[in-house]
């Protein structure tokens, strides 16, 4: 496990049923069968593999190898662009967001006030959306990250 796969190539090793790309919760079950899988393989899970706690368990690991679904990570915000038109600014925010959850799988929201968030607005996301926008958006990305924990 000393090299990470692209997730092209983890999206192709992992049954589909048990992707954990989609913003579907895993259950315990889902977990319990991919520790099985990893063992099989010879992949010391049920020993506590060190990438696999410093993701916060198999289904953030997971997560991190094989990203999120392109097309989930749209619905998951898709309440803030239905029916409106964002300006340039909160659509390129949104771009972003999007193709970080498309590689890395979660986002952690204190990267809204970090480059490159930053460089559309000084302020990060506060200087983009508005309050109840901004807590639309990070309870998404939280929502998002506690579906991939079972």
């Amino acid at each position: 496990m000393s090299r990470k796969p692209s997730a092209a190539q983890a999206r192709q090793t992992v049954p589909r049923v048990l992707m954990a790309d989609s913003a579907e919760q895993l259950t315990p079950t889902d977990i319990l069968e991919l520790e099985r899988m990893f063992d099989l393989e010879g992949v010391p899970v049920a020993d506590g593999a060190q990438e696999i706690v410093q993701a916060g368990g198999l289904g953030l690991f997971l997560r991190s190898l094989v990203g999120l679904d392109r097309k989930a990570a749209k619905q998951a915000f898709s309440a803030l662009t239905d029916g409106r038109t964002p300006t340039s600014a909160q659509k390129e925010f949104l771009d972003l967001l999007i193709n970080h959850l498309t590689e890395q799988g979660t986002v952690d929201p204190a990267r809204f006030y970090e480059s490159p968030y930053t460089d559309l607005s000084d302020q990060g996301i506060d200087g983009i959306f508005p309050k109840s926008e901004v807590q639309q958006i990070i309870s998404a990305v939280n929502d998002i990250r506690l579906k991939a924990v079972a």
